[in-house]
């Protein structure tokens, strides 16, 4: 690492190219850290995570009793070993924390000031930092398996989408707190949303009836696709048969780029698909048991060369490679079943929550080594120079 550091210095090396070998390398090599911990605050199992887009210094968490955290990444130990603070929680005491169990937390992707939460009680609330408590309210009349806020800087950036139990996709401003639009096309529970992070106006939506759609959120009638499995060889073509899983779609994830789709299935399928096309990309993963009922959160890698998806399965986070089908590794470390994972596109970490109430950090075994030994060769040095002072003055 530290030739390439001096071939950068010295323009034989292009820094981009040096960015992209060490990230991809970091993103391949996690294991637990043995340098960060999270301080272990919550009282119930861990639902959802998610950092800030700004630097990336805050963690957010929701729990199954309706809890919600907030952690601080940030080291200012002076020492590679430091546990990340709680700095602040609505624990289920609050008038102002979820009756149920929190399903999703988002940070606004332009501002720390606001982040959302949404849950099993059929609230979304808009918070406002300054002073922790909600800034609105807003009920729906099924149980939220999932919101996303639109991360693309654009008019639909105040709209936030809502998976929920009545068969349909909700859109809600988050400016007057209304209902946009509904996106009807689904026979049962909507599980999962997400936005494209590159295509305006692009959402897509996973339920329990199995399917998966595309929707141009300027003309809500009709969906733009209906994603099939079969790629339209199976035994029908019409869009009512087509789906995308042989059970629910419970997890959704969109490439960084916005070219591809990752789905994830109860049919312990994870399904790789062209946005542009909506063809099936035949990508074989394996079984990976997903048992779940509701959403899943999984995640994939940035600013690497080689692309990454992280899956939460049981008690272990598996790594596969994202256009190949290789399983890379599998993490364990949790006591229990993992629900969350969410990939640190600055740190190149990964942080995990589960049912054990712990979120577990995960880095690269290298760059911790390298801290290691630069901490020793440190010591070292201080204690000659202490030793050499002495002799001097003696």
């Amino acid at each position: 690492m530290y030739r390439c550091i001096d071939n950068v210095r010295s323009g034989i090396l292009e820094p981009l190219s040096f960015k992209l070998a060490e990230c991809t390398k970091r993103s391949c090599n996690l294991q637990l850290s043995k340098l960060i911990d999270i301080e272990s605050t919550h009282s119930s199992g861990i639902n959802t995570l998610d950092a800030d887009n700004d630097n990336g210094s805050y963690l957010l968490s929701g729990c199954v009793d309706g809890s919600i955290y907030v952690h601080n990444l940030c080291n200012y130990t002076g020492s590679p070993h430091y546990t990340c603070k709680m700095i602040y929680k609505i624990d289920k005491s609050s008038s102002f924390s979820h009756n149920y169990s929190v399903e999703t937390v988002q940070w606004y992707p332009f501002d720390t000031g606001i982040f959302i939460t949404s849950g099993m009680d059929k609230v979304l609330k808009i918070w406002d930092t300054k002073v922790m408590e909600p800034a609105e309210n807003l009920k729906f009349k099924g149980r939220i398996f999932q919101h996303h806020l639109c991360p693309v800087p654009s008019p639909a950036s105040c709209l936030i989408a809502a998976a929920t139990t009545v068969n349909k996709a909700l859109l809600v401003d988050i400016k007057s707190g209304s209902n946009v639009y509904e996106l009807r096309g689904h026979t049962s529970s909507v599980l999962s949303c997400k936005w494209s992070p590159s295509t305006l106006y692009m959402l897509a939506t996973g339920s329990a009836d199995n399917k998966i759609m595309l929707w141009d959120v300027r003309a809500t009638k009709n969906c733009l696709k209906v994603l099939d499995q079969n790629n339209g060889k199976g035994r029908s073509s019409c869009e009512r048969t087509c789906t995308a899983h042989d059970g629910s779609v419970n997890g959704l994830c969109f490439t960084r780029n916005g070219l591809n789709l990752l789905s994830f299935g109860t049919d312990s399928r994870l399904r790789l698909w062209n946005v542009s096309t909506g063809e099936n990309e035949m990508i074989n993963y394996g079984s990976i048991p997903n048992d779940t009922r509701k959403s899943a959160q999984i995640d994939v890698s940035a600013c690497t060369n080689k692309d990454l998806v992280y899956i939460p399965s049981e008690g272990n986070i598996l790594i596969y490679s994202l256009y190949t089908g290789k399983k890379i590794k599998a993490l364990p470390g949790h006591y229990s079943t993992v629900n969350c994972c969410y990939f640190h596109p600055f740190n190149i970490q990964l942080y995990s929550g589960g049912n054990d109430r712990i979120i577990l950090c995960w880095s690269d075994e290298t760059v911790e080594s390298d801290y290691e030994e630069c901490k020793k060769n440190e010591n070292i040095i201080e204690n000659e120079w202490s030793t050499s002072d002495e002799d001097s003055y003696s």
